[in-house]
């Protein structure tokens, strides 16, 4: 039936609004199932339809051979329901059609609804319905009856108890085989409003503990029935909900719509610090957790042991820190921006290693280019220069010297004045990046301790002069009131893509003036080079 369509009887037929069995079948692609709905359809196997009755609740028996619903009559708006069942023979290869359970079940004075057949146990039981009150405890109660599955019949029904039913109304039970539990919706329990879905664990079908109410947001202030558990491995239901935000005619809380509720997996990061150069954990490390993004801190750790556990939450970047006196920090990065709500739970394991500051501590940051005769960097080089900009950030007590050179090309005057520009070019951008310029040196080099032969056989040599051309970096900071300076000459980089693939990108400028002119008046510092 379609609850939002105004009604009156005297002007539709019965059979095109009472309530009937609908289906839709899931949205399919060539790579998978998605999670969700295609159109609805009338439901037409079984028969169960009927244009004289309202039909509803149905529900499967554990074996799945067993269909039970309901079928309710109306008559001057008051209406008696009765439970149905339908059996598939497997000799026969066909159902049997609808019957209706004995009045065991059906208690004539009652109404009898909302079937649900679990394995409590190892028994196999049918919950139901029933405003029966010869043992009733208030007014809708849920009740249980065990089946028989060697004669085929159904004992005689017992109240489920006041563990589970109140003075007020219960109904819509729902019992999870796997984990033992019963989930049914009331209006006796203290709630958040109108009917609320509570669980239960199930020791018996009549002993119960542990009654909880599931809270928000699978609550609301409206009426929450008919929980259902997906019965894939992620804790995703179904309910039905009058909430605000259902379909409606004229009040926000009119009708009943079937509301999914997806469960987002847990995502979690879980690693350890470790030193260098021994491989050991390192004790009594702060250990940090950022949005990648927005820079905010999300969560921190102080580790005795050196080992960490943060929750990340799908769709973030996330930067982990980890902090001690007498360490350079360390950095890895963790992403949650390919996952999604139908991805299982899984936890990503890193491990972070730090160096200890001694005095023979050396790194080497992959070397910044520049283009013959300017002062800008190499697009290619803002990469190095973030990987700085994120070691400053990480360890505020170091500060950096920035030392730039020129190739062999023109008067060592020139280039002297060439390669200042260059180190203030950086130093601007470092700063532009949030680095106090307090914490930076630039030191112009000229054309000093070449890395590579500017000539070869006499000859000219454009790779090598590009080479030449670069900013490198020393790193200073306290031991022990001995100042210490952090050279680049061994592999030990901040920028983990290595020499190799930064070589291979490395752009050699071969159209130059035989002799060095002058270079802008005006050189941006910072700025991207021109293509030209």
């Amino acid at each position: 039936m379609d609850q939002n369509v105004i009604i009156n009887p005297k002007e539709i037929k019965r059979k095109d609004w009472v309530s009937r069995f609908m289906w839709a079948p899931k949205e399919y692609d060539r790579t998978r199932i998605k999670d969700s709905f295609e159109v609805k359809m009338k439901f037409e196997d079984g028969k169960y339809n009927d244009t004289k009755y309202h039909i509803g609740n149905g529900s499967w028996s554990p074996g799945k051979n067993r269909f039970y619903f309901t079928k309710c009559k109306e008559d001057s708006l008051v209406i008696k329901c009765k439970i149905y069942c339908d059996t598939f023979s497997v000799k026969k290869g066909t159902w049997s059609g609808p019957y209706e359970l004995d009045h065991y079940i059906n208690d004539p004075e009652s109404n009898n609804t909302q079937p649900f057949c679990g394995m409590v146990g190892k028994k196999e039981v049918l919950f139901f319905v029933s405003d029966r009150k010869l043992q009733g405890a208030g007014q809708n109660d849920i009740w249980y009856s065990v089946y028989d599955t060697i004669r085929k019949t159904y004992r005689r029904p017992q109240n489920c108890g006041k563990k589970i039913n109140t003075y007020a109304n219960e109904g819509t039970p729902y019992f999870d085989s796997k984990k033992q539990k019963l989930y049914f919706s009331s209006q006796g329990w203290p709630n958040l409003g109108g009917y609320d879905i509570f669980s239960a664990e199930a020791a018996s079908p009549s002993r119960y503990t542990k009654v909880e109410n599931l809270g928000f947001p699978i609550n609301s202030s409206a009426d929450d029935l008919y929980y259902i558990q997906d019965p894939g491995k992620k804790d995703n239901a179904y309910l039905v909900s009058n909430r605000l935000g259902s379909m409606y005619l004229q009040n926000p809380t009119c009708c009943d719509d079937i509301w999914r509720v997806i469960k987002e997996p847990n995502f979690y990061v879980k690693g350890i610090v470790l030193d260098e150069v021994s491989n050991q954990p390192i004790e009594k490390v702060v250990v940090k957790m950022k949005d990648e993004a927005t820079g905010n801190l999300k969560d921190t750790a102080f580790s005795k042991e050196g080992s960490f556990l943060f929750y990340t939450p799908m769709g973030k970047n996330y930067s982990i820190t980890a902090d001690k006196m007498e360490y350079v920090s360390g950095r890895t990065m963790v992403s949650t921006t390919g996952k999604s709500t139908m991805d299982p739970d899984d936890t990503t394991v890193v491990t972070i290693y730090m160096r200890k500051i001694t005095k023979d501590f050396e790194f080497h940051v992959n070397n910044v280019y520049y283009n013959f005769d300017k002062g800008e960097f190499q697009p290619d080089s803002y990469a190095a220069l973030d990987s700085m900009v994120r070691f400053l950030s990480d360890n505020p007590s170091l500060s950096v010297e920035i030392r730039s050179y020129t190739d062999s090309k023109g008067e060592e005057s020139y280039n002297d004045e060439l390669s200042v520009k260059r180190a203030q070019a950086v130093m601007s951008y470092m700063g532009s990046k949030g680095i106090d310029r307090g914490r930076m040196i630039a030191r112009g080099e000229g054309m000093k301790n070449p890395i590579k032969p500017n000539k070869i056989n006499g000859k000219d040599n454009p790779t090598g002069r590009q080479y030449n051309r670069r900013t490198e970096f020393r790193v200073i900071g306290e031991l022990d009131n001995m100042r210490i300076i952090y050279d680049q000459n061994k592999p030990e980089y901040i920028d983990k893509s290595g020499n190799e693939n930064r070589n291979k990108k490395l752009e050699i400028n071969t159209d130059e003036n035989e002799d060095g002119g002058a270079p802008d008046a005006d050189v941006m510092p910072g700025s991207r080079v021109n293509d030209n």
